[in-house]
């Protein structure tokens, strides 16, 4: 699997209801991550900041997995945290 693209990821405020990457330094042209035929189709909503939430939601996992295990918090209410946490970030890397 390839690396996803970084965030954060924003629609840049365009009306067509794509959503970018960082945008390269070069101001060259940038795929979007989601193309949706000029607005017709969605994301919308909640689904669409959704969406836009994963770069920095994925961080936030990972940085707290590192706390847990950091920590030893590895047992009780915590395993179920670590287990979850774990999977989520494993889905994220295609590894699921």
């Amino acid at each position: 699997m390839s690396e996803h693209t970084k965030g954060p990821w924003t629609d840049y405020g365009y009306s067509t209801g794509d959503i970018y990457g960082t945008w390269p330094d070069d101001g060259s042209y940038h795929q979007p991550i989601i193309e949706c035929d000029s607005g017709v189709y969605g994301p919308y909503g909640a689904d669409r900041s959704l969406i836009l939430s994963a770069p920095d939601m994925y961080e936030a996992l990972k940085e707290a997995l590192a706390v847990i295990r950091h920590d030893g918090h590895e047992t009780g209410v915590e395993r179920d945290a670590y287990d979850l946490i774990e999977m989520a970030i494993a889905k994220a890397e295609g590894k699921s």
